[in-house]
């Protein structure tokens, strides 16, 4: 009788010692992916496309070349907030416009505003969505212009976007932008800028075929008139 009652207690220790051993795995294995999944939520990887930041300011800065992690927080109207900071680098490149003249803000008096544009880029490298400094801190500017050669900063850029559209991004690219500072008084120009004066060229080469083709019009006009 003990013998039997002695097997019986052994059987339930093993049993228990088999579904703790089991239950203690499944805990394990459930603690594992919820730490993954908290890991990659709300972030995502991107690599720059080009070494520096190309546009107005003359490639004066390079970008580090490593991976960035573009965050992405809660935003407003069914959109997600995109966020990323990225180191940059003042090279000795001369840039094409005086920085002195250029802020981060319409209300700091300089002649002109300054921005930098962030293009996040798919596999395919198509343009996913556009992302600002100015968007979220305009100082990043004007830290920016300030630095000496060798001397590195972070600028940070912002925007709204669809979840789906912002997960697909793979690279990312840099461009300065640059406007008239309309607070400052009279709006001043680049003038090493060919884009502009290519533009008012067309625009007056628009005004003279637009002429022409009413003088043309009029002379016919006349002419019929005589006919008649």
């Amino acid at each position: 009788m003990f013998k039997k009652t002695f097997n019986i207690m052994l059987s339930a220790l093993c049993c228990t010692a088999l579904l703790t051993a089991c239950g203690g795995s499944s805990s394990s294995n459930s603690s594992e992916e919820s730490t993954e999944e908290t890991a990659n939520d709300g972030t995502l990887k991107v690599t720059p496309e080009k070494p520096n930041i190309g546009g107005k300011f003359g490639k004066a800065f390079d970008i580090d070349d490593r991976d960035y992690t573009l965050k992405i927080e809660d935003g407003w109207g069914g959109d997600k907030k995109a966020k990323m900071s990225i180191t940059v680098t003042r090279n000795d490149v001369k840039p094409s416009v005086n920085f002195d003249e250029i802020a981060g803000s319409h209300d700091a008096g300089k002649k002109y505003v300054g921005d930098i544009e962030a293009e996040f880029l798919d596999e395919n490298e198509d343009v996913l969505f556009t992302a600002r400094v100015s968007l979220g801190n305009y100082t990043d500017i004007d830290k920016l212009l300030t630095l000496e050669e060798g001397d590195k900063t972070t600028i940070t850029v912002s925007a709204y976007e669809k979840e789906d559209v912002i997960m697909k991004a793979k690279k990312f690219r840099l461009t300065s932008k640059l406007e008239n500072n309309s607070h400052a008084g009279k709006p001043g120009s680049v003038t090493d800028d060919l884009e502009e004066q290519m533009d008012a060229l067309g625009k007056a080469a628009d005004a003279v075929g637009a002429m022409v083709g009413a003088a043309a019009k009029a002379a016919e006009a006349a002419d019929e008139i005589s006919k008649r």
